[in-house]
């Protein structure tokens, strides 16, 4: 299972930024392939909640889709591994995954780093940035650990 941001989707109008993101596995795409919602606000609230479930805050957290009520919840089942449940609108699970939580959160980290370098040279920000920058962050350290991350992946 991939989270995918589509290249050159991210724009801004006003103070909202916008991108196509989804996830992917083979032939499915949850929501929708050509997913625009608020990137940044997405990545920020994913982010704090990817955190509490690796600082053992919580063993479900629902990733949730702004423009649409779809969501991915997110449930620790064994100890390397996460299941993602994928429901829609109607409450329907449409489908379930198992993956690896170290592969899940490497991904996930590799994407918001190419959210914010996006962001940073299209010289976009605000308190969302700001925040998704520290969220970012406070998942390295607890994921890569102190000693072994590098100073800034931001750069």
């Amino acid at each position: 299972m991939e989270l995918r941001i589509k290249e050159g989707t991210i724009s801004k109008n006003k103070d909202s930024v916008f991108g196509v993101v989804y996830f992917q596995e083979n032939d499915f795409y949850f929501p929708d392939e050509n997913w625009n919602d608020f990137i940044v606000i997405l990545f920020e609230w994913w982010s704090s909640s990817i955190f509490k479930l690796l600082n053992n805050e919580s063993i479900s957290e629902d990733l949730s889709f702004m423009d649409g009520p779809f969501m991915v919840r997110v449930k620790y089942i064994e100890e390397d591994f996460f299941e993602l449940f994928f429901v829609d609108q109607d409450d329907i699970i449409l489908e379930t995954y198992k993956v690896n939580i170290k592969e899940f959160v490497t991904s996930f980290l590799q994407k918001t780093n190419y959210l914010i370098r996006q962001l940073h040279s299209m010289k976009i920000t605000n308190e969302d940035v700001k925040q998704l920058e520290k969220n970012y962050q406070k998942i390295q350290k607890i994921f890569i650990g102190p000693s072994q991350a590098p100073q800034s992946l931001l750069t």
